[in-house]
């Protein structure tokens, strides 16, 4: 087992993006005792599922890793083993969160590991063992992985889920955001106007703990082409990484509706110092020249 892969693990992921970069920091020579595949995952928007661009990667560590030894590496200060299936076939580490109202039992909230826009799940090779504790964590029993221990035979890595819409235009949260980037940005009203919607386009909002946080209008134009403009992220939560996971939304919106080609539509000033696109994939095109105040024209192949 090659154990600085593993202990380093997290730290990589939580500097990791797009599905490249995911690639290459769970990459392993062979014969390093990690096999790693990966599957297709789903976003859900609504009521619908898309395929999402992100995929699901999968660690099968052979031999096992010590479930103490890594959560200590990882610096998991409260690391509970709880079974994510009603049958108990397989438990999986958590993060202990607060302790819950419950006239019944000691329960406790749990949570999964993150890093960055990742939730990296350990799954043990078989239920801890001993008599069942005094606590839960939904209907499970709630194993103090430090005191119990285990062996971590697989890991799972997937996008962090976000509560996704898709919008009419008009949406009250779609103005919300809008309005907020107008006044954050003046630039953007122009003779005091304000931006305005194509009433065809579908708005993709992405919203953190029930507050809208980022959105763009996606339209159909035609010949295998979808346009996306308008894109917000509120100024406060730049550098989390929703302008990224706005980016992956969008793409697969447009790649269930059926185009082969998605460009985007922006203006320089909104995205600092580094424009993100050709990290996600995207080739930028003139005028951009590093100029704040131009138009950015970026296109993907999906």
């Amino acid at each position: 087992m090659d154990r600085p892969f593993l202990t380093t693990l997290l730290e990589r992921l939580a500097a990791a993006l797009t599905v490249g970069e995911l690639g290459e920091v769970t990459r392993l020579p062979d014969g390093a005792g990690v096999e790693r595949s990966f599957s297709d995952g789903w976003l859900r928007i609504d009521s619908r599922l898309v395929a999402d661009p992100l995929p699901r990667v999968r660690l099968q560590l052979d031999p096992p890793a010590d479930a103490r030894e890594l959560c200590a590496a990882w610096a998991i200060a409260r690391p509970v083993a709880v079974s994510p299936d009603v049958h108990q076939h397989t438990w999986q580490i958590l993060v202990a969160g607060e302790e819950l109202a419950d006239p019944y039992a000691r329960r406790i909230a749990a949570e999964p590991i993150r890093a960055g826009r990742w939730d990296v799940m350990p799954y043990l090779a078989a239920r801890p063992g001993g008599e069942l504790p005094g606590v839960v964590s939904g209907a499970s029993p709630a194993y103090d992985v430090g005191e119990r221990g285990g062996a971590v035979r697989s890991i799972e890595i997937a996008p962090t889920p976000r509560m996704t819409r898709a919008l009419e235009p008009g949406h009250a949260d779609a103005l919300t955001l809008l309005d907020t980037m107008a006044s954050a940005h003046p630039a953007w009203r122009g003779s005091g106007a304000g931006w305005s919607v194509d009433p065809a386009a579908t708005f993709a909002v992405i919203y953190d703990a029930w507050a809208p946080v980022t959105g763009g209008a996606l339209l159909d134009a035609g010949g295998g082409e979808a346009r996306a403009a308008q894109l917000c992220v509120v100024p406060e939560r730049g550098g989390e990484g929703f302008g990224v996971t706005l980016l992956d939304t969008l793409e697969a919106l447009a790649r269930d509706q059926g185009s082969a080609r998605l460009r985007l539509d922006c203006t320089a000033f909104l995205l600092g110092d580094e424009l993100p696109h050709a990290r996600c994939g995207y080739a930028v095109g003139p005028p951009y020249a590093g100029d704040a105040d131009v138009e950015v024209w970026a296109e993907k192949e999906l």
